[in-house]
């Protein structure tokens, strides 16, 4: 009765796993929507009612809940402030210290990560069409990469709960 009970709960264990693991690829999907949709958001508030890109941020960050809202405010408040920690410090120097810190509690991959701290690459220039052109074009390359992390995750996933089920069964049988 013992080993059954212990390989239930190996059995379940694995398969446990596998399901933490697709929560995972979930968690990601999920936060590059909310990653995208911020930036839909960005270009409609610099493009409709033409507000600078640190008013656009602050505006956003408002509309926004959680961790990425209160970023985006922060980064576009202290742009227009001046930062009393960074005297001097430019609008990519202010983005790439707030999006790390907001990076370490996300399920982004290395790619979404350095796309996302590339985004004062896209936002140098002092023409508004240009500026308004690089912000949808950095909003689509954000989309595509949540639909190559949805793709993935519809592949994998089944993959990794057979594969999770399959390890748990086997290891019940090596130890009986």
């Amino acid at each position: 009765m013992l080993k059954l009970m212990g390989a239930l709960f190996l059995i379940a264990g694995c398969a446990g796993f596998g399901w933490c693991v697709c929560r995972e690829m979930d968690g990601r999907i999920g936060q590059l929507h909310m990653l995208v949709r911020a930036f839909a958001m960005l270009e409609r508030e610099v493009g409709g009612s033409m507000a600078t890109l640190p008013e656009g941020l602050e505006r956003v960050g408002r509309k926004l809940e959680g961790e990425l809202g209160m970023r985006f405010r922060k980064i576009g408040s202290t742009v227009r402030a001046g930062c009393e920690d960074m005297p001097g410090a430019t609008f990519e120097e202010i983005w790439r210290k707030e999006i790390r810190d907001y990076l370490e509690n996300t399920c982004l991959k290395k790619k979404d990560r350095q796309m996302l701290l590339s985004f004062p690459d896209y936002t140098g220039f002092s023409d508004g069409k240009m500026q308004l052109l690089n912000l949808k074009q950095f909003g689509q390359e954000m989309g595509r990469a949540e639909e190559d992390a949805a793709r993935e995750a519809e592949n994998r996933k089944k993959a990794v709960l057979s594969v999770s089920m399959t390890c748990g069964f086997l290891a019940v049988v090596a130890l009986l």
